[in-house]
């Protein structure tokens, strides 16, 4: 499952790419985007609320969605089979890839979650009685309200299929500097994961798979 809030970073081209990788690498499973405008070739629902911006991945939690969810942000890159990844049923988050333990305090990341029913209703329920409050507290997204409720109990990818899930910044950029973009995906990674600039559609060697022909 995606989500697209129209008006911001990402549009509906980003959700047709997303897509066909999808279409690729795991061709029986259903993808729905969660969206307020109409995404031609892919099956969408409707968001319900207004929530601006990253908020709107908060409506993933809604009691009206039934059953497991993985979610993948729009920025997400396939890069081989999710067979590992679709057979897991327990609740699994991203280890946070700068804090992840080891000099800072570990965190969690919404990238990529999987995100079983039973899971989503305490959450969902915190939120929704008073969303504008907390997006006033918490400005700078939904991860704090993820750490409040997973951070105790969620499985890691990182953790239960080690080398799959990776970071484009942490392990595939041959260079920090923000003028060289190349990049070399490790052997044994299957979902690379953009958090910020630069987005793959911005580096040259990543921009085919916005190729409509492609």
């Amino acid at each position: 499952m995606t989500v697209l809030r129209s008006g911001g970073d990402f549009n509906v081209s980003h959700v047709q790419a997303l897509d066909r990788q999808l279409q690729k690498y795991a061709p029986l499973y259903e993808h729905i985007c969660l969206s307020d405008v109409d995404v031609p070739g892919v099956k969408c629902q409707w968001l319900k609320y207004k929530w601006p911006g990253w908020w709107a991945k908060m409506e993933l939690f809604r009691p009206d969605i039934v059953g497991t969810v993985l979610f993948l942000d729009l920025d997400t890159v396939i890069v081989g089979p999710i067979d590992d990844i679709l057979k897991q049923r327990k609740l699994t988050m991203l280890r946070d890839f700068y804090r992840d333990g080891t000099r800072l305090k570990e965190g969690l990341g919404g990238g990529l979650m999987l995100l079983p029913e039973q899971d989503r209703a305490e959450p969902w329920d915190y939120f929704s009685k008073h969303p504008e409050t907390y997006m006033r507290t918490y400005p700078r997204g939904e991860q704090h309200l993820l750490e409040t409720y997973y951070l105790g109990h969620a499985q890691r990818w990182q953790s239960i299929l080690p080398g799959q899930v990776v970071s484009y910044k942490v392990h595939c950029r041959l260079s920090q500097s923000p003028f060289d973009t190349r990049s070399k995906v490790p052997v044994g990674a299957r979902i690379v994961c953009w958090h910020g600039a630069p987005r793959p559609w911005d580096c040259a060697e990543w921009k085919y798979l916005y190729d409509r022909t492609n």
